[in-house]
């Protein structure tokens, strides 16, 4: 019987094992995620206890809402995009320059002279923070086998919960004893840290033959960013924020502008829905995607979930220090 030429086998080659990182280079890539997160962390709790100084100081009451509202305003708006941008550019570029963003946003803030100097700079930390947060998962799925992945996934848990109470400590020592600018100021190191343990430990993927992508034009890229979506959704998060801002305070639930703003908040919203159906899987949101019932039930318990921890992380400590006090 002849012997079957091995160079002529119909078997299919297998595929170069990943080699994920190890050791030393591992700890210094999962630090810099940590300190990244804890940095979003104590960012989005530690306010809470300045807002009451930050009102001294800039006098306007009426935007003591916008003080978080910004912040998460572009958070949300943002970080789906900035999964397209870690998929089409390399992970270590996006990542830094998500850090950057959020050091710029903490540095407008602790040198604000004006109420809308820093809710600007708070929607430049949210604009950050939201890559920050999606680099975070990113970064981890590509640098971690399948099974190791919940280990380290559940770290960006612990460093909330850490974060929620040092920011607590600390907000309440800069207040005190030193100025609630600090309570921004502060980032600024914690930020430099996570950006030179990026610079220095994150490489590009490790991925096997069959996993990798051709290159695209930057046209191609950009048509799949799906900016025309973004530009729909922001206008109408902007709506919904100031209605549920304005609702029962400024102006009655039946009075024009908040009816205006809950119309245009509907128009955006069928909009966007329409957007995403037709552009399908380079939408902001393919519908295939959110059909599945456990990404559409997360949906739900994150909505819920995050409206709930709010109430106690954001608005309880103001009404303790304003109202109770």
């Amino acid at each position: 019987m002849a012997s079957r030429d091995p160079e002529k086998s119909d078997a299919p080659i297998a595929p170069c094992p990943v080699r994920y990182p190890e050791g030393v280079r591992l700890g210094l890539i999962i630090a810099s995620l940590a300190a990244a997160i804890f940095l979003c962390a104590l960012d989005e709790t530690i306010i809470a206890t300045a807002i009451p100084r930050i009102t001294d100081d800039f006098k306007p009451i009426n935007d003591i809402g916008w003080h978080g509202s910004a912040y998460f305003l572009t958070f949300a708006s943002f970080q789906l995009i900035y999964g397209k941008l870690f998929t089409f550019y390399p992970i270590k570029t996006v990542f830094i320059s998500s850090i950057a963003i959020f050091e710029v946003g903490s540095l407008v803030c602790a040198v604000a002279p004006l109420s809308g100097i820093f809710i600007a700079g708070r929607a430049i930390a949210g604009l950050g923070s939201a890559g920050i947060n999606a680099g975070f998962i990113i970064i981890l799925a590509t640098r971690l086998p399948l099974e190791r992945r919940p280990i380290f996934v559940s770290s960006y848990s612990a460093m909330y919960g850490v974060a929620s109470v040092v920011a607590q400590l600390l907000g309440g020592a800069f207040t005190t004893h030193l100025t609630w600018r600090w309570c921004f100021y502060i980032n600024l190191p914690i930020g430099a840290a996570a950006i030179l343990l990026a610079a220095l430990c994150l490489q590009a993927p490790p991925l096997s033959s069959s996993q990798e992508a051709p290159a695209t034009s930057w046209k191609t890229n950009l048509a799949e960013m799906d900016l025309l979506g973004t530009a729909i959704l922001i206008p109408g998060m902007v709506c919904l924020l100031l209605a549920l801002e304005w609702g029962g305070s400024l102006y009655s639930w039946s009075s024009p502008p908040l009816i205006v703003l809950l119309v245009v908040l509907g128009v955006a919203v069928v909009r966007f829905v329409g957007i995403q159906v037709w552009k399908q899987d380079k939408g902001t949101m393919p519908p295939r995607i959110i059909r599945q019932r456990s990404v559409a039930c997360s949906a739900i318990y994150v909505f819920s979930a995050g409206g709930a921890l709010n109430v106690f992380q954001y608005f309880l400590p103001i009404w303790f220090q304003a109202i109770k006090a």
